[in-house]
């Protein structure tokens, strides 16, 4: 997404471990990108996502892992006039940042949440997805969002201020996993309570605008 924003040419290649396991998956390989030795040589997490920076040649020179600082560094490489996100002096960059160290701190590791939300939305094989553990997911998640549907409150337009910045890339795209989930469980699952989730609607409004860029996907 942030490479979308700032029109910069890439290939997309997904390494999910899930989607590594077979067609019932999505993915053919029959062992996971994530537990190659070239990928560990690049990310030695073996998580997801990694950016790859083509060295001289063919070969790949450098591995960046980790959400916010890949799209950092895109700002950095790629838009270093501030004319897309906004970060040209070092407050800005700090102001936009403050916001995706909270996400990745607070907001990516939920205990579960997010696999959750993923794998019995869209990654799992229909016969193996449950409503009722997606359900408990969206309510647990929906309980973690305060402090941001508070900032979206006060701001009415992005996660750092009036305008998109680097914030709103790791933060959204962890927030459309909150929104793709409830559309799940309203289109095949309307049956299925969501007692004691919080209602979001500044979250949910702000991922409308999101929706309108071009680049979001």
């Amino acid at each position: 997404w942030a490479l979308a924003e700032v029109k910069a040419a890439f290939t997309l290649r997904h390494a999910s471990a899930m989607l590594g396991k077979g067609p019932e998956y999505g993915g053919s390989n029959p062992e996971p990108l994530t537990s190659t030795p070239e990928y560990l040589e690049y990310n030695p997490t073996g998580l997801v996502p990694t950016l790859i920076i083509e060295g001289e040649g063919s070969k790949p020179s450098q591995g960046i892992f980790e959400s916010a600082t890949i799209v950092r560094y895109i700002a950095r490489k790629y838009d270093a006039d501030g004319e897309v996100f906004k970060c040209s002096t070092p407050e800005d960059e700090a102001r936009a940042s403050s916001w995706m160290d909270y996400c990745g701190g607070n907001l990516s590791d939920t205990g579960g949440q997010i696999p959750a939300m993923v794998n019995h939305s869209t990654r799992l094989a229909e016969k193996d997805r449950d409503p009722a553990k997606l359900a408990e997911a969206v309510v647990g998640f929906s309980k973690r969002l305060g402090l941001l549907e508070e900032q979206l409150a006060k701001t009415q337009a992005f996660v750092a201020g009036q305008e998109f910045t680097v914030a709103d890339v790791p933060v959204g795209c962890v927030v459309n996993r909150y929104i793709v989930a409830q559309l799940v469980l309203k289109e095949r699952h309307p049956e299925q309570p969501l007692d004691g989730k919080v209602d979001t609607p500044s979250i949910e409004a702000w991922h409308e605008r999101l929706k309108e860029r071009p680049a979001f996907y």
